[in-house]
């Protein structure tokens, strides 16, 4: 839900089946999907021929790392594979639409960052890169009582409160953060028997505590430290969708930062110091750990299906700055498509960025729970309204017709609904479909 999509690396990329026909297909999204470093693991004479394999799942672009040797799997190998034949130059052009659309989606082509040449003197790296806006567009905010965030620093001193692993992440973050304008100190929870419940000393009088916290083994040590009195944030830099949070109605904030790398304090820092906005929502369901009876996945037709909120649903996110509303939607067909139409609008003084989900219902008749049908990141100017319109792809309404070889959508009532995520639905449109038969999608591999 951003300028690109990340995956962890070429080699694991390529075990998503249809990854790029889900992306670009059911999802609409024109831009890129980029591998983060990795690549296939250390150079090796026969890049070329394992190249295609991830190129054929819909890999657009490897971000490539200074400390790989220079083995850039987007270089020599991809240009061999070429002149092998085994990429086409049709598959290099949709890689490369796909590149410039991300670009465009995040303003680089209207407003490039500024040219440092190499030998300039040591200072601090370009921070308005893609990868930077990737990564700070993919933190969720998901609470913020008292709007302890953005950090004022009128308001004083931050203290970061981290386990011994995280101290050096815990360091270049705090770096960051004093660029911005912020007082901070970093202090270390010790380990050992008495370690989750056992605090610094100087927790006790901090008025502002941001928590760098991995796993559940630091829940004590968070609800230990909001008994204290003080405003907490707690980031999140774990993957784990049932990760417990027993201390979420204790501290203020929560950030969900994913699998947070020392690289990415910079725009960690800009989101929590107001440098740049919360625009990120949950790609998955955040269960806490807690799922009803009988429930196998974190899935949030699952949860849908079992009539039961999760902790976080699945499109979740937040904005420190404002909220937007929603109003006026209307479903048309037409032809073999629907186009969605609605207006939103910003109340706020500030402008707000956010993502508005579109979702589907089948009819009555249908086994099949609510899905996504179609979203939109956005920006909107404080005190203005926008009109969208949000094709849907029929076939999201269908099911596959084995003997037939398409898609087959069954008549009857389908009703829309749109919101921020996939619980917060505010507003509702039904349709009346005719049975209707749809041909199978074309391979975008094709020439």
């Amino acid at each position: 839900m951003a300028g690109a999509l990340l995956c962890g690396g070429l080699a694991v990329c390529q075990t998503v089946t249809g990854l790029g026909a889900m992306v670009h297909d059911a999802w609409h999204f024109p831009g890129m999907v980029m591998a983060t470093p990795g690549g296939l693991g250390p150079a090796r004479p026969d890049d070329a021929t394992l190249l295609p394999g991830a190129l054929g799942t819909g890999v657009d672009m490897e971000q490539v790392s200074s400390r790989e040797g220079g083995h850039d799997m987007f270089g020599a190998p991809l240009r061999q594979a070429v002149r092998d034949g085994a990429v086409r130059p049709a598959q290099l052009q949709a890689m490369g639409m796909h590149v410039l659309a991300s670009f465009y989606m995040a303003g680089s082509l209207d407003h490039p960052p500024a040219f440092t040449p190499a030998h300039a003197a040591a200072s601090p790296p370009v921070a308005d890169t893609l990868v930077s806006d990737v990564e700070a567009e993919g933190a969720v905010l998901l609470q913020n009582e008292n709007r302890v965030l953005p950090f004022d620093p009128a308001l004083g001193p931050v203290l970061v409160l981290v386990r011994a692993p995280m101290r050096h992440a815990a360091d270049l973050l705090a770096d960051e953060l004093r660029h911005a304008g912020l007082g901070v100190s970093v202090v270390v929870a010790a380990d050992g028997a008495n370690a989750p419940g056992t605090l610094p000393p100087a927790t006790a009088q901090a008025a502002r505590t941001l928590v760098l916290s991995g796993t559940d083994a630091d829940n004590r040590m968070i609800s230990t430290l909001a008994d204290l009195g003080g405003h907490v944030v707690v980031v999140l830099t774990g993957d784990d969708p049932d990760r417990q949070m027993p201390w979420l109605d204790m501290v203020d904030s929560v950030v969900q930062a994913w699998a947070w790398r020392d690289a990415h304090a910079r725009p960690l820092a800009a989101l929590l110091s107001g440098q740049q906005e919360f625009s990120g929502h949950l790609p998955v369901t955040l269960t806490g750990g807690f799922y009803p009876p009988g429930m196998v996945d974190a899935d949030y037709r699952a949860f849908e299906r079992a009539h039961v909120a999760p902790l976080f649903p699945f499109g979740y996110g937040l904005s420190a700055r404002g909220h937007l509303t929603l109003s006026d939607l209307h479903v048309v067909r037409e032809g073999t498509h629907l186009n969605a139409s609605f207006s939103v609008t910003n109340p706020d003084g500030t402008a707000v960025r956010a993502i508005p989900q579109l979702y589907v219902s089948p009819s009555s008749d249908q086994a099949a729970p609510r899905r996504l049908a179609a979203w939109r990141s956005i920006m909107v100017a404080p005190g203005h309204t926008l009109r969208l319109t949000l094709p849907v792809s029929l076939r999201l309404l269908a099911q596959w017709n084995a003997p037939a070889a398409n898609w087959a959508v069954a008549a009857g009532d389908y009703a829309f609904s749109l919101g921020f995520s996939s619980v917060m639905l505010v507003r509702h449109a039904d349709v009346r479909l005719p049975a209707m038969h749809l041909p199978a999608a074309l391979d975008m591999a094709a020439d």
